[in-house]
């Protein structure tokens, strides 16, 4: 599923629609961001991350340098940045929070999980630049599917390709 963005506040829209739906359903996914340097991917994860319970005090930034950040969210947030990882291994203890489902865990630069990490279930979120617009394009694996069918009935008013 594709949907044009061109105003941030539909970008935030759609952040908090899908919060809301994962705190209703009580969901705890891996939500995977792939998109160039600039194309919105942490302004998406901190209106996400804002829509949660306790989430407003949560200073959200790209984790680039520590590669993860944890915001004291009901549930908890763990925010990884991948960028400088670039196919290198994780280390355990980021590979343990990756894995657990404690967290709803939001993973920038998705691209660059090592290989020998497979998921089951995922959704993700791709952000494509043009020139006036931006290009969500929303793909599930496994159990997600039916997360993002739900969000899309959500958003049914949204221009969606």
């Amino acid at each position: 599923m594709k949907v044009v963005v061109r105003e941030l506040e539909e970008t935030q829209n759609l952040a908090i629609t899908l919060a809301n739906l994962l705190l209703e359903q009580q969901q705890k996914p891996l939500i995977l961001f792939e998109g160039n340097l600039g194309a919105g991917k942490t302004t998406f994860i901190r209106f996400f991350v804002h829509a949660f319970p306790q989430g407003k005090q949560a200073e959200v930034s790209s984790p680039s340098f520590n590669l993860l950040n944890i915001y004291p969210t009901q549930p908890e947030i763990a925010h990884f940045d991948l960028y400088r990882l670039q196919g290198e291994e994780l280390d355990t203890d980021l590979e343990e929070v990756l894995l657990s489902s404690k967290f709803i865990r939001l993973v920038e630069w998705s691209e660059h999980l090592p290989a020998y990490l497979n998921f089951a279930d995922w959704l993700k979120i791709s952000f494509h630049l043009q020139e006036k617009e931006r290009i969500l394009e929303f793909t599930a694996k496994g159990s997600m599917t039916n997360i993002l069918s739900s969000f899309k009935k959500l958003i049914s008013g949204k221009e969606v390709k």
